[in-house]
Parts: structure tokens; C-alpha cells; sequence
């Protein structure tokens, strides 16, 4: 709600977006509903990504609103084979430039993007020497997996280097970063 306290950014919503989708996906569902009735009062679903002229394939989320001080906004959300695309807009004249906008901007994120994972959580990446220890060599892994979102055109341009002190001086703990 409008209040000259309150003060909400795009990113803002955007993390309580991812986290709403993450940590309460039971209740997250309820946004893909066309209409909802509460105490004999139908309200239809205004997400014209889910539904009318400018619905998107993948939608499940999330909400419009409007503000006299923001104009029309939208936080939506769209799956399209395993990728979530989560779009904040805000500051627009109409709820038709809203929903037109929105389909605009999802789509040409799924058209000119890739997500690149390059790796997953303890993919073995590389192989170092060991200095002073019991074994000769040791597997360099991944602590976690390496995603990037890329646009097409530079795909073909992105390297990837490790880099590391070889040998390793032993001991050498479980988890330790090495490079």
C-alpha cells in the first residue's frame, strides 16, 4: 500500500518472490487459480500472463497491482523446460500496456537468454598434484553448481579456467577450497 514510509524495490519483490516459491510451493499453486471465491465474492484472476490477450505458456504466477504513485505492475512468473524467468515491472500507464509489456519482456528473456550450467555440486572439475601426502594426486570438485544466465550470441565467446596452486600442500581437509 502507498505510504510515505514504505519503500519496496523491484529486487525486493523479486526476493520474496523466489521465496515464496521455494519455501511454500503448497501455497504457491493458488496463483494459477482463474477466479477465487471468499464469502460469496467471486474475483477473477487480473495475471494477464494466465489468462486473456497476452497469457504466456509457462505462466504460474504471480500478481498485478496498481498504485497511484507507481502506476501498473506485475511480478510474473514463467517455467518453460526446467527454467524460471521471474519478471518485476513497474511504473506503467495502463493495465493493457501492463499485460503487453510483461509478455513482451518474458518472452524475449526465453528468445535471447540461455542459462549455462556449466557444472553441478561435486562434478569433479580437475585433478592436482599432492605435495607431502598419502596420495599422489586428488579430485578438485565442485562445492556447488555454477549457473549463468548468458545471452545467445555470446554463448560461443565463454571460456571457463580453474585455477590452483599445484601441488597442494598436504593435509588437505574434505571441502577445503583449493582453487
Amino acid at each position: 500500500w502507498p505510504h510515505e514510509d514504505l519503500k519496496t524495490t523491484a529486487y525486493d519483490l523479486l526476493m520474496l518472490t523466489e521465496a515464496l516459491i521455494n519455501n511454500f510451493p503448497k501455497l504457491y499453486k493458488l496463483f494459477l487459480e482463474k477466479e477465487f471465491t471468499f464469502n460469496n465474492i467471486s474475483q477473477p484472476n487480473r495475471n494477464p500472463l494466465l489468462i486473456g490477450r497476452y497469457k504466456v505458456p509457462g505462466t504460474d504466477g504471480l500478481k498485478t497491482g496498481h498504485t497511484n504513485e507507481s502506476g501498473y505492475g506485475l511480478i510474473g512468473s514463467v517455467v518453460r523446460k526446467d527454467r524460471r524467468i521471474t519478471l518485476v515491472i513497474n511504473g506503467l500507464n495502463s493495465m493493457r500496456q501492463r499485460g503487453k509489456e510483461s509478455k513482451r519482456l518474458i518472452e524475449l528473456a526465453f528468445r535471447e537468454t540461455y542459462l549455462l550450467r556449466a557444472f553441478q555440486n561435486d562434478d569433479v572439475l580437475g585433478t592436482s598434484n599432492v605435495w607431502l601426502g598419502t596420495k599422489s594426486k586428488i579430485d578438485l570438485m565442485a562445492e556447488k553448481p555454477f549457473k549463468l544466465l548468458v545471452n545467445r550470441s555470446s554463448l560461443r565467446m565463454i571460456k571457463t579456467t580453474l585455477l590452483w596452486n599445484d601441488p597442494v600442500k598436504a593435509p588437505i581437509k574434505i571441502g577445503q577450497k583449493i582453487g
